[in-house]
């Protein structure tokens, strides 16, 4: 097992310097242990910071604990021309278990290494306590997601144990970091919960569906946007979704606390949420785009700039009311708010039209990340420092059907 766990780490390093640059990946580690030393600097309440550290240890398991929807969209979806150890099962006299557990181990490790060890070494220099109680953080939000995923299509029973799971964490998390021998416990009964649960088959019952296309092409006028609401609809891209919608909402609140502890600047409150959530609301975008390939349409008479097209208002289409609904919770509902929210949406999405088109790997390129921050930083600054936001929003408004105009043009 051993020997299988080696290869799969070996594996996911050729992956990632495949996607990504490979200064960029090994430079990581170095880079996450620089950013988390300025947030130690910048927030001195040891309580806030602690809050904080833990918060995302917890939800950065449980992004990456997913094993069963990897199994069937990650893997399968975005690289069906790779076959991956996790499917040698197919040729290889080797027990599921084993590979499954393996895979587990894999991702622990790798964690271990490009984040979790220099998040901590960062924040709280070579504190052995803290680093156990955050390794037993993460494994137990990793084999919780683990064992959710596994049960995701038994709704009944997903639906009961993501309730319990939440409650028993808002109510026990503090629990959980102050005694990090229990929570490794409980993290290991669900690890095993998990690999008992695991099905490689996935044996389906025979689905009929509705012709939503004819309805949908009616009422959009566009087959790529209606196909892209199928998609959507049949496949875990709303969970997704939903998911990418919901951390960086959490996140945004914690980040504002940040800025409001440390006092560097003086930020409206609700300018920043309307700000904030415009920007994550780009999450829509990057999921379809996410698991969705050119060369898919590349045999059919279209354009690329058509797909991004599609892409573009599909991501409108569903972006906008989750918008309009966050920032009328989070801020005050004013057309000044409202503006903010959508501008910051439309900027941010321009960007990526314009950088990256249908390849979300493209933004892990050095070049694009100089341009894109270049690009970024005078927008997030001024909405946040210059008092007369309608003139800033108008100008980067322009900026934004120019951006989109290049970008659409750039790719055919």
């Amino acid at each position: 097992m051993w020997e299988l766990i080696k290869l799969m780490l070996k594996e996911e390093v050729r992956i990632h310097t495949h996607l990504f640059p490979p200064l960029f990946f090994f430079l990581l580690p170095l880079m996450i242990f620089i950013f988390s030393f300025f947030l130690k600097l910048m927030i001195l309440n040891v309580q806030i910071l602690t809050t904080i550290f833990f918060l995302v240890v917890f939800f950065s398991g449980l992004s990456s604990g997913g094993y069963g929807v990897q199994a069937r969209e990650i893997y399968l979806r975005k690289f069906p021309h790779l076959n991956f150890l996790l499917y040698s099962y197919l040729a290889m006299p080797i027990e599921n278990e084993k590979i499954l557990f393996s895979l587990f181990s894999k991702e622990v490790i790798f964690h271990f290494f490009w984040f979790l060890l220099p998040f901590t070494f960062g924040i709280f220099g070579f504190n052995i306590l803290t680093l156990i109680k955050a390794v037993a953080i993460f494994l137990f939000s990793n084999s919780l997601s683990f064992l959710l995923s596994n049960l995701y299509n038994r709704r009944i029973l997903f639906l009961i144990s993501l309730l319990i799971s939440a409650v028993s964490i808002f109510l026990f998390f503090n629990f959980m970091i102050a005694y990090p021998l229990l929570t490794l416990i409980s993290a290991f009964a669900l690890l095993y919960a998990s690999l008992k649960t695991v099905n490689f088959e996935y044996y389906s019952k025979k689905i009929h569906h509705r012709n939503y296309f004819d309805a949908l092409i009616k009422y959009f006028k566009s087959p790529l946007v209606s196909k892209d609401l199928i998609d959507l609809k049949r496949s875990y891209g709303i969970f997704r979704i939903a998911f990418s919608f919901i951390l960086p909402f959490i996140v945004t609140v914690f980040i504002f606390q940040i800025f409001k502890f440390i006092g560097i600047i003086s930020i409206s409150k609700d300018v920043f949420y309307s700000l904030m959530l415009g920007l994550i609301s780009v999450s829509v975008y990057a999921t379809l785009i996410e698991f969705d390939r050119w060369e898919y349409y590349a045999i059919f008479p279209l354009k690329k700039s058509d797909v991004i097209k599609s892409k573009l208002k599909t991501s409108f289409l569903i972006s906008l009311p989750l918008l309009l609904i966050s920032i009328s919770l989070m801020a005050k509902p004013s057309i000044e708010n409202f503006f903010i929210g959508i501008i910051s949406m439309l900027y941010i999405i321009s960007l990526l039209v314009y950088l990256i088109d249908l390849e979300v790997g493209l933004l892990f390129d050095t070049r694009r990340i100089i341009v894109f921050s270049l690009l970024f930083a005078p927008y997030f600054l001024s909405i946040l420092l210059f008092p007369n936001i309608l003139i800033t929003l108008l100008i980067f408004f322009l900026i934004s059907l120019l951006l989109l105009k290049f970008g659409l043009r750039r790719f055919d």
